[in-house]
């Protein structure tokens, strides 16, 4: 997978109408012309009722693989269906792309804020279904206003269990942490005296749409805090800021990864940072899974 540290391009790629999805292939051709390629979004259902079923909803799409071009290309407005929780529309492939993989972001088409991702490989002879997870309902963002959350000094956090812990950041086998320092701006770190705490284990992907840092970086781009992966990115600003997406290596996954975006850096002695987030552990990208919270009914009712 690419990954990348610069501002993406979006792109108006020419969109084909609705499409008939087929079945989902994992070897891709490259294609001597522009083909197209029918998708279905599905478990739109999941995210909430509230956000679909008006003219209020567009579709990101991005491709990774050889020859494919940086950014992504945008389709929409449309309106989902809410009782069917799927949507089928037909994208074109640029000619000479050899991508593996597509990503998909579905946003509110009035805010441009992403409601759901997904990703999967396909395959140029046949349509392809894309199962989409939310970022707008517990397990998945955190919202540290609560007076519960409140805190200005920081915060810890597990994907796995969805459990944000404000305050100290020492709570044992966190995966990440929220600490500050000069000039009182914070920063994200691996968690403070966890119980096997993963090295190096944050990677500044860039600022922007979530479905432009869909991948796992190199090794290389691993650090142990959030500045020093945005210096090594060459970033202008190593704060946490509101739009950074961060690849982040947890112990509470098991070996996966957690796609993160910080949706709020924050106010030392005011609020935690905020964002939201995405996992796999058997993908190198963010394809659907949900975590264990969420599996067994026990998200965070705390935002």
């Amino acid at each position: 997978m690419k990954s990348r540290f610069s501002s993406p391009r979006v792109w108006a790629l020419p969109l084909i109408g609705l499409g008939l999805a087929a079945g989902c292939g994992v070897t891709p051709m490259a294609p001597g012309r522009g083909v197209s390629l029918a998708v279905t979004l599905q478990r739109l259902n999941s995210i909430s009722p509230a956000l679909l079923g008006a003219s209020q909803n567009e579709i990101y799409f991005h491709l990774d693989g050889a020859g494919a071009p940086s950014g992504h290309w945008a389709y929409g407005p449309f309106s989902a269906p809410v009782s069917t929780g799927s949507v089928t529309i037909t994208i074109r492939i640029p000619a000479g792309s050899n991508a593996s993989v597509l990503s998909l972001q579905l946003n509110n088409a009035s805010t441009h804020q992403p409601l759901a991702l997904g990703a999967t490989q396909f395959n140029y002879g046949s349509g392809v279904v894309v199962d989409m997870g939310s970022v707008t309902r517990n397990c998945y963002y955190t919202d540290a206003s609560n007076p519960l959350l409140n805190s200005g000094k920081g915060s810890v956090y597990i994907f796995s269990s969805d459990t944000l812990v404000a305050g100290s950041p020492t709570l044992g086998s966190s995966d990440i942490a929220f600490n500050f320092g000069s000039p009182n701006q914070f920063f994200m770190e691996e968690a403070a005296n966890a119980a096997g705490p993963v090295a190096n284990s944050i990677a500044y992907m860039g600022q922007g749409d979530m479905v432009d840092h869909d991948g796992v970086p190199p090794a290389s781009a691993f650090y142990p805090y959030s500045y020093q992966s945005k210096s090594s990115a060459g970033a202008a600003v190593t704060n946490l800021e509101a739009g950074d997406v961060y690849c982040v290596k947890a112990s509470s996954l098991k070996g996966g990864y957690a796609w993160v975006q910080i949706t709020d850096p924050g106010v030392v002695n005011t609020r935690a940072p905020n964002f939201r987030f995405r996992v796999n552990t058997t993908k190198p990208y963010y394809a659907y899974e949900q975590t264990t919270a969420d599996l067994n009914g026990q998200c965070s009712t705390n935002y």
